[in-house]
């Protein structure tokens, strides 16, 4: 029996569409914004430092929630949850960090919810023995907290719409995908062993 005539073999493929872009899903630069389809896998560079050496992907869940939905806090939060679930648009997005930077965020996060719980407490306890200095301090931690979360976000989803995404990047992660748009790039980043 031929090779051919085998039902069960394996698929022959070309080893040219394997590697093609199409694998990393379409996306491109506009400003300083990516524009992407849905479940884009952004090609292997760090999106914190352009580096392309010991990366460890990550795979982002996003939900967006259009703003006028949030102007419903002023009738009711449970209306506000439930238009939500009902107009929210979900899509994914992979990305690339090195080690040391997913490390880094990890303890970033730490630190921030520590934070956060320590403000909240002596914001509490302040309120409740009628602490006003108290008070200001479990306020100031609390907004420390917050602006650590937002200063080590990479990007901010803007939209989500007809299967693309939309997102706002920082300056550092759009010269790295800049830097990817050429072809030659773009094919040392999917295959390190071809760089020079």
């Amino acid at each position: 029996m031929a090779m051919a005539d085998n039902p069960f073999a394996a698929p022959l493929a070309d080893p040219g569409i394997i590697n093609d872009s199409t694998q990393h899903g379409e996306w491109r630069i506009e400003g300083d914004h990516l524009v992407c389809e849905d479940g884009t896998v952004l090609p292997p560079v760090s999106l914190r430092s352009g580096g392309r050496e010991d990366l460890l992907s990550i795979k982002r869940k996003l939900v967006y929630v259009p703003w006028p939905v949030y102007l419903l806090l002023l009738l009711n939060v449970i209306i506000v949850a439930i238009v939500a679930l009902l107009v929210q648009k979900k899509a994914t997005l992979t990305y690339w960090l090195t080690t040391g930077e997913k490390r880094a965020d990890r303890r970033k996060g730490a630190l921030a919810f520590l934070l956060a719980a320590g403000g909240t407490i002596t914001l509490i306890v302040g309120a409740v023995n009628n602490l006003l200095a108290a008070v200001f301090i479990g306020v100031l931690i609390t907004v420390g907290a917050i602006v650590i979360v937002v200063r080590g976000k990479l990007f901010t989803l803007v939209r989500i719409k007809d299967g693309f995404i939309r997102v706002k990047l920082r300056p550092a992660a759009r010269d790295a995908l800049l830097r990817l748009q050429s072809n030659d790039d773009l094919a040392a980043a999917r295959d390190p062993g071809k760089r020079a």
